[in-house]
């Protein structure tokens, strides 16, 4: 046995890793995680709607539709309104996969 260590194996150690951009984030997560943890992103966003629907038909008798991208919208609004407040990478994070989420929607 040699009493050399090889110092292949620290070479790399310094370096930075590279973060994901947040485009790279969100696809990992709403591919991954959230795929699993709510199922399909339209399926999901339709149980959204119609929870909204109920909820404004009960508490403003509010007659109204809300469709899958309606919420995808709405969702994205959300997130803007809180990054306004408050900058943080998690919201633009999830702008970003509320957006995937929409052009799976529509098809794009």
């Amino acid at each position: 046995m040699s009493k050399y260590i090889s110092m292949s194996k620290f070479i790399n150690m310094n370096k930075p890793k590279k973060q994901e951009s947040i485009c790279e984030e969100a696809f990992r997560i709403q591919g991954g995680n959230r795929q699993q943890d709510y199922g399909n992103p339209k399926s999901n966003l339709l149980e959204i709607g119609a929870s909204w629907e109920w909820y404004l038909k009960t508490s403003c008798n509010a007659d109204v539709s809300i469709s899958a991208r309606d919420v995808a919208h709405m969702m994205i609004l959300m997130k803007i309104a809180r990054n306004v407040h408050k900058p943080k990478r998690d919201n633009w994070v999830d702008i970003a996969g509320y957006s995937q989420c929409g052009g799976k929607i529509d098809d794009l």
